[in-house]
């Protein structure tokens, strides 16, 4: 049995001595893992086509031990990605949650998209954003994320109005939106920290260091 699927790769691990695993996120089965056999052989081809962020086409072979990838033909590599460090860190702190908070084959193409959305945007980006507004972009990027797996946090009716406001930006508008956000500095502290809360009560909370591990990517 084969799978085909236009997947955004998330990481990739060392596997047996040759061999590499590929975690991937794909737009009509969800996350998947698959061996990409002989993929840290010097000059396989494979390698350069699973970096993470980069959009591929795929085949995987079904196994009984483990998944095999079959086939991977590159759609979009992403490389001005690599060369910002700010956006980098965005992208990849979400590849991180989306990994720890989404189960195998369980696809929903609102992720896939959000995924997408994001890795865009982190390689269009003109100017690397600051500290604060990377936190405050991976802040809105997470709370799309958790509003589509069922995590959607309600936020205490009692917060500061312009916090609320902005919470509910994030939760409305498109990603690159923030990117034109003006607010004080307090304020981008406070909506990130209200999100990062409402993480904690996500099961990425059970993982050691979960929450913490994902936003030092960015802070």
């Amino acid at each position: 049995m084969y799978l085909r699927d236009t997947v955004i790769i998330l990481k990739t691990e060392p596997f047996r001595e040759h061999d590499v695993r590929v975690t991937m996120y794909g737009a009509r089965h969800g996350k998947l893992v698959a061996v990409a056999r002989a993929g840290k052989r010097f000059g396989s081809r494979a390698l350069g086509h699973l970096e993470p962020f980069s959009e591929v086409e795929v085949m995987i072979a079904k196994g009984s031990s483990f998944d095999k990838l079959a086939v991977a033909t590159l759609v979009r590599p992403r490389l001005a990605l690599r060369e910002r460090l700010s956006t980098l860190a965005i992208a990849g702190a979400l590849v991180h949650l989306i990994d720890r908070l989404t189960h195998l084959e369980a696809g929903d193409i609102a992720i896939f998209y959000l995924l997408q959305e994001t890795v865009d945007l982190a390689e269009a980006s003109a100017e690397e954003p600051s500290s604060e507004r990377s936190r405050l972009l991976l802040a809105g990027a997470s709370l799309k994320l958790l509003d589509v797996l069922g995590y959607a946090p309600q936020f205490d009716p009692s917060l500061h109005p312009l916090t609320l406001r902005v919470l509910r930006f994030l939760r409305a508008r498109p990603l690159k939106e923030i990117l034109g956000l003006t607010a004080s500095l307090e304020l981008f502290q406070t909506v990130s920290s209200t999100v990062e809360a409402a993480l904690e009560h996500t099961p990425l909370s059970a993982e050691p260091h979960g929450v913490a591990t994902v936003m030092a990517l960015v802070g």
